[in-house]
């Protein structure tokens, strides 16, 4: 800020505008005469008009004295009037500048708050404590409250509060799109979520975390081709290529391709050793696989590429990734998990070693007795031996589950019963087995119905069934909500609505949407 008093600068400029002032000269030329416009400083001229050179205040005086000069009428009306000017200008922009610098000083709050989540590592805790200051005394500040909103989402902390605040103020710019986006998530709300984030990448096509969120959503949206291109759109960034060749393996083995699925799985290995200077094995690729991946642990990514390589044929090749995988989980967990040694089973049976996948689907049961593929895949190794008693021992427990079971449980029944001699129990688990059967795969088409027409109304009214099903009550609702919308003539959809209103109301089975509608 310059030290120069204000008053000062505007009477030098009168004093020069009143040079080239004609209503303030005499006919005759004086040129070398000086017009003075205030009688508290001024600036005589020498030369021309362009020279204008400030003098001393004793010096100027000196100057008009030696010049006899005396001031006209016109000259004092003309200076009286300019100095009513300058001085009503200069009080205009000392009021308006005190307001300014008022008010500045009051938002320096929420400047500061921005610039705390705007930094390269935000620091959302003073951001938050500064902006929860200023709504003491500005609470309906629309700018406040979007920053609140933001940094709450970044301290992962009352997702709903910061819904509350977007919902009322909405989002100005990317960054706040991104965190109503990321609120959304955290809520589980994935199918508001992703076109938000869509409106981000559009905006800021380099957010690389924002990529991967859309290819989240769209992933637990079951909508698996359009989290395919944006994963793909993930791996154009170097430091979430192995992320998106993970996301892209897991997805093209959801799909039933697996050969790509290996691929990218195979993919995966060759970065994490290339970028090393030395061959890496044991511990050292488990950790650089941990650092790398992030979204999944070293075990988890050897347990899904064993799987995958068991799917293609490859069942020597799926031993050992599973082993791997195997012996990790148990360095990290101190036990494998059931689930890793139903696989480990099943790869060894693949490879022709059943009774090396009888010892590792009975440690399996041994973990968790209730694990129902350990104990079918047990019972069928028994039937193979001819041991029906055996195998029914195996299976006895999940017999009470009765049309709740899988097609494959029933039908082992069906068999059990009909080796030992009970054809009644047999005739009953087969009828069982017929219901099940239909029921996968009428499952199966749907399944289907997603995949190949992701962006159809039946598709959408199948995401919007397991969005409830599996839990999230909230996006089943905005869901179907929508789809009534769209049709309100879908009594499925309704049905499904008035139930989720209506507590007391069963919830529809998707037996009862009509499926040779949506195709």
């Amino acid at each position: 800020m310059s030290s120069q008093n204000p008053a000062e600068g505007s009477e030098d400029r009168a004093s020069i505008e009143s040079v080239n002032d004609p209503l303030t000269e005499p006919d005759t030329d004086h040129s070398a005469d000086v017009t003075e416009t205030s009688e508290t400083t001024s600036e005589p001229t020498e030369g021309p008009v362009s020279s204008v050179v400030p003098m001393a205040d004793e010096d100027a005086a000196k100057e008009r004295r030696l010049q006899g000069w005396q001031p006209t009428a016109e000259t004092k009306t003309g200076g009286s009037k300019g100095s009513l000017i300058a001085i009503l200008l200069i009080g205009l922009v000392a009021v308006g500048g005190g307001i300014f610098a008022s008010i500045w000083l009051k938002e320096a709050p929420l400047r500061e708050a921005a610039a705390a989540l705007d930094q390269e590592e935000p620091d959302a805790e003073i951001a938050l404590f500064k902006i929860e200051e200023f709504l003491l005394t500005q609470p309906e500040n629309p700018q406040a409250m979007a920053i609140k909103a933001r940094a709450l989402v970044e301290l992962q902390r009352n997702p709903r509060e910061a819904l509350r605040l977007f919902d009322i103020v909405k989002a100005s710019n990317a960054a706040e799109s991104h965190a109503w986006a990321k609120a959304l998530m955290m809520e589980q709300q994935w199918a508001s979520a992703a076109p938000l984030l869509k409106q981000v990448v559009a905006e800021a096509p380099d957010n690389a975390d924002a990529w991967y969120e859309l290819t989240s959503c769209r992933v637990r949206m079951g909508n698996l081709k359009e989290a395919l291109e944006s994963a793909q759109r993930l791996g154009e960034f170097p430091e979430m290529k192995l992320r998106s060749y993970y996301l892209l393996a897991s997805l093209y083995a959801d799909m039933s391709e697996t050969q790509k699925a290996e691929d990218y799985f195979a993919r995966i290995l060759d970065e994490v050793s290339s970028d090393s200077d030395e061959t890496l094995e044991g511990d050292k690729l488990l950790k650089a696989l941990d650092e790398a991946l992030l979204v999944v642990t070293a075990y988890q990514f050897y347990l899904d590429y064993g799987r995958t390589l068991l799917e293609v044929g490859k069942p020597e090749a799926a031993i050992r990734q599973i082993a791997v995988g195997i012996e990790a989980e148990r360095t990290a967990n101190g036990m494998p998990s059931p689930e890793s040694c139903v696989l480990m089973g099943n790869a060894a049976e693949q490879y022709g070693n059943l009774d090396g996948a009888i010892r590792f689907w009975d440690q399996a049961v041994q973990l968790d007795p209730r694990n129902q593929p350990a104990r079918e895949l047990l019972a069928n190794a028994a039937l193979k031996k001819g041991d029906a008693k055996q195998a029914l021992e195996w299976v006895k427990p999940m017999e009470p589950m009765g049309r709740r079971l899988p097609y494959t449980t029933a039908y082992l029944f069906q068999r059990i019963y009909g080796f030992l001699g009970n054809q009644e129990s047999a005739e009953k688990w087969q009828r069982i087995a017929e219901e099940r059967r239909e029921y996968e795969k009428r499952q199966t088409a749907l399944r289907r119905l997603v995949l190949d027409k992701p962006d159809s109304h039946g598709a959408k009214v199948v995401r919007a069934h397991y969005s409830f099903t599996t839990g999230n009550v909230a996006q089943a609702k905005m869901m179907f909500e929508q789809l009534n919308r769209d049709d309100p003539e879908d009594q499925f959809v309704r049905d499904c609505l008035a139930s989720i209103n209506d507590k007391e109301r069963p919830f529809p089975s998707l037996d009862e949407l009509p499926i040779d509608t949506q195709f």
